[in-house]
């Protein structure tokens, strides 16, 4: 309180007494119990989509995916999970008669009410007295990465993230793809990264300097630039056999619009 009330008075912000909560150990806020501890899916939120029943139809599909979806960053391997669903929900509106939910849909279904019942479904806050890092991968075809710290020998996951290319990008050489891994990974965890010192794996090597000099390629340079904003202690060259959750969020990413921003006359502003 010490804290935050100064800095809301400072701002003008006033709060309504009748909806405060002081001196709570845990809070319910968005679908989400926040304590000291860390975050996990509100319990309540959970059972509703427990009692969703096997959907018939795209909308339903669509509302199923959308309520749990909404959960995906606390469960491990939810986009290979959820394929087959995504697969036959990811339709245009010229293509929604195309719509089935057959063996591997409600397989999915099933499996994926028994991840969002799994123990341990939590994401862990950062330490500012410890380093961050963001592990990066791209495949042919997506981006994936996961931002976390090592405490105490122990690793604590705070964020992950992946997603599917459009297939523009997907034509891209490796090197502009393992950038735009970068990227896509840095602008998604903005919060956390932004003002903070942080290392960055990749298990391509040649981007190991492209945060200090130019890489004589256009649009890895591009990248570089607006990642200047950052605080990029290094980029670290690992393996690939090390770099092994990002390398998996690449194979089993989500769908993302198409197109190729790093051309466009407004990037970076």
């Amino acid at each position: 309180l010490n804290q935050v009330l100064p800095i809301l008075n400072k701002h003008q912000f006033q709060l309504n007494p009748q909806k405060c909560e002081l001196a709570r150990t845990a809070i319910d806020y968005l679908g989400h119990t926040i304590s000291n501890q860390g975050i996990k899916p509100l319990q309540e939120r959970i059972q509703k989509i427990l009692d969703i029943p096997q959907p018939v139809s795209l909308n339903q599909a669509n509302a199923f995916i959308g309520a749990i979806g909404w959960y995906r960053k606390f469960i491990q391997d939810y986009t290979k999970i959820a394929a087959p669903i995504l697969a036959v929900t990811n339709l245009t509106k010229n293509n929604k008669f195309k719509f089935k939910w057959d063996s591997p849909q409600r397989n999915a279904f099933d499996k994926l009410k028994i991840a969002i019942t799994s123990e341990p479904l939590f994401l862990n806050y950062p330490d500012v007295n410890v380093p961050l890092i963001l592990a990066t991968d791209a495949s042919d075809y997506c981006i994936g990465g996961v931002l976390y710290q090592e405490i105490n020998g122990e690793r604590k996951n705070i964020y992950f993230y992946s997603k599917i290319l459009p297939k523009l990008q997907r034509k891209w050489p490796t090197i502009e793809k393992e950038a735009l891994a970068i990227y896509y990974c840095v602008s998604r965890m903005k919060l956390y990264l932004l003002g903070h010192e942080f290392i960055i794996q990749t298990d391509h090597c040649p981007l190991r300097d492209m945060h200090k000099k130019s890489s004589n390629n256009r649009r890895v340079d591009r990248i570089s630039l607006v990642l200047q904003q950052y605080n990029i202690k290094e980029i670290r060259h690992i393996s690939g056999k090390c770099n092994c959750m990002a390398d998996y969020l690449t194979r089993y990413p989500r769908q993302i619009e198409e197109d190729d921003e790093f051309f466009d006359s407004d990037f970076g502003h």
